[in-house]
């Protein structure tokens, strides 16, 4: 588990960096099955880190287009 303590966010980005930090993973469930891909953007709020943006990718059949599921309220 990733714990960051209040405004210890700014120094695990990079020097003059703006925004949030963003994690994509991908991985796949079985061998021979479509990637997923889960994205995670995370920022310094008022009151410490604060989840901005998650949302989980795959294509359904093998050249499908992709589908979103969005993961938190924004």
């Amino acid at each position: 588990m990733l714990v960051i303590r209040q405004g210890r966010g700014k120094e695990i980005k990079s020097r003059e960096a703006d925004g949030p930090i963003v994690f994509e993973l991908k991985y796949r469930e079985a061998p021979k099955t479509p990637v997923i891909t889960y994205y995670l953007a995370i920022d310094e709020g008022k009151k410490g880190p604060e989840v901005v943006d998650d949302w989980l990718q795959w294509r359904r059949v093998s050249k499908g287009q992709p589908f979103s599921k969005q993961i938190s309220m924004p």
